[in-house]
């Protein structure tokens, strides 16, 4: 048995040593095997959609909204009493060192407890900081700051705070994130296809029976080109990508506070300019929420992409399982099956395709339930964001699984050689198509069925098709020439050629295409 592992087993004397790390307790301890079994895969996702993450750009947007309406409130002109104003050098750099601790976070969630809301007891927190450091730390040069704290979240609702965060989350989420590992798949299948000779040829099917000639690399371009069309098309702008909404509209979206308590400042103007310093879609008419309508297109889109990924890994899956075979797994040392039978198959792939097929849930149900508040909003969407990460999950974990399988691929021009020479009727099409081009007064489609198929609904192997093909071609006094032409076209590789050079066409197009949308992701504005 252990002569069966070989090398890449660990010595039993070290194996039956291991001590447990406090990261393995983790793991185990975890409820959520993204969070445990599959941690390595979504590991950065801390820095992204973590309750610390997202703590830490809420009082960033904070800070930032009380600078900024600070300045402007610098240069207000009216006659009203001024909320906030001109700050010091001393108060930007302290305010620069607020909200950046993970400690903060954690006394921001003790002020929660009280006020039992969270996004109103950060900026409660950020007000008694600046008091505490004031009048318990003494540091005198607060006492003018003092005097503005309540510009923390003067006239703004906790979602005008709130959009922004999950804004600049999401757009980190798909535009670095999930953009980036796309691109490291796409890219992946390029190489793999450009492995084998010409792209390798393949039977290709439809209504799963064997229909014509192909190349493995003509199926990935198919797939790789309407992905890349998807993104162009729906998802691309400019140099950027369709960046996610952000609003600063008020409590119901129509600037209800901001107008009241000073009538004569251009809140639209102070709106767009804020959220779009996130590199943010400002989205003006909202309710207490954007509307999610550019989000829920945005995910509809990726749900779009994962299809056209599904059916690539489930058309590879059935090439290289049983009967075809056209592809076959290199058997590692050590490994064994997922059951009592020997076999060597796709294990890693077939999980990592349901995987894209519950992301593409996941976010279908994002999708819908964003946009489903009543009147001006409630809480609803405030957890189906934050929970963001989670619907996007397994996707990252698929990619690395299938990668990692697909590499140990090898194809098997034994089986692929063996299901032109069993099913010679895939020449079928052309040469009915130049039976019928030459004009002869027979069915041109039945003579190819009486050469391809038996009576009884069995095909016909090579030598069978040839042998009834020469005989009906003979029988209708057909040119020598012309028979010529057509029994060369029993050659599958001429067949597959015109599809062969388009892939290659457009692979050098689709490695452009993806390393300007790589180059894009290098523009989204992280925090």
């Amino acid at each position: 048995m252990v002569v069966g592992y070989g090398s890449r087993l660990r010595p039993l004397k070290e194996l039956f040593n291991l001590k447990l790390t406090d990261e393995d307790i983790e793991r185990q301890k975890s409820p959520i095997p993204a969070l445990g079994r599959y941690k390595d895969s979504v590991a950065f996702m801390e820095n992204v959609t973590s309750a610390r993450s997202i703590g830490k750009k809420r009082f960033m947007v904070l800070i930032s909204y009380f600078k900024a309406l600070s300045k402007l409130m610098a240069g207000y002109t009216g006659k009203l009493r001024k909320i906030s104003g001109r700050l010091s050098g001393s108060e930007i750099k302290y305010l620069n060192r607020l909200g950046i601790k993970p400690e903060e976070i954690k006394m921001a969630e003790e002020v929660e407890k009280v006020s039992e809301h969270d996004t109103a007891a950060a900026g409660d927190y950020l007000k008694l900081r600046v008091l505490y450091d004031f009048v318990i730390r003494g540091k005198k040069f607060l006492a003018n700051l003092c005097k503005k704290i309540e510009a923390f979240n003067f006239a703004a609702t906790s979602e005008d705070i709130m959009s922004i965060v999950f804004g600049i989350v999401a757009n980190e989420l798909v535009y670095v994130h999930f953009m980036r590992k796309l691109l490291d798949l796409l890219e992946f299948l390029i190489k793999f296809a450009e492995k084998f000779p010409y792209f390798l040829y393949v039977p290709e099917s439809t209504h799963d029976q064997f229909a014509e000639p192909t190349t493995y690399g003509k199926k990935i371009a198919n797939t790789l080109e309407a992905i890349s069309r998807t993104i162009r098309e729906d998802l691309a702008r400019e140099n950027s990508f369709k960046v996610f909404s952000g609003k600063f509209t008020g409590a119901t979206g129509g600037f209800v506070t901001h107008y009241a308590a000073y009538p004569d400042v251009d809140w639209r103007g102070f709106s767009k300019k804020f959220v779009e310093s996130f590199g943010l879609h400002h989205e003006e008419m909202t309710f207490q929420c954007v509307t999610y309508a550019r989000e829920a297109q945005i995910l509809r889109t990726i749900m779009t992409i994962l299809d056209q990924l599904y059916k690539l890994m489930e058309d590879f899956i059935k090439m290289a399982s049983a009967p075809a075979h056209f592809f076959q797994k290199i058997k590692r040392p050590g490994a064994k099956g997922s059951s009592v039978m020997p076999k060597v198959n796709l294990w890693y792939t077939e999980g990592g395709d349901v995987m894209i097929e519950e992301t593409q849930h996941n976010l279908g149900f994002l999708a819908e339930k964003l946009q489903k508040f009543p009147h001006a909003g409630n809480m609803k969407r405030s957890y189906l964001m934050r929970n963001i990460g989670n619907y996007f999950m397994p996707f990252f974990i698929a990619v690395g699984r299938i990668m990692k399988e697909m590499n140990t691929c090898v194809a098997n021009p034994k089986k692929i050689e063996e299901a032109f020479m069993k099913f010679p009727g895939m020449a079928g099409s052309a040469i009915q198509t130049v039976l019928k081009r030459a004009g002869i007064s027979d069915d041109a489609y039945r003579i190819v069925q009486e050469a391809a198929v038996n009576p009884d609904g069995s095909y016909n192997e090579y030598d069978e098709f040839l042998r009834i093909l020469k005989r009906k071609m003979a029988e209708i006094n057909l040119p020598t020439n012309l028979q010529e032409e057509i029994i060369a076209l029993m050659d599958y590789k001429r067949l597959a050629e015109p599809g062969r050079r388009m892939a290659e066409e457009y692979f050098a197009k689709l490695k452009s295409d993806f390393a300007d949308y790589r180059l894009r992701t290098y523009k989204i504005k992280t925090f």
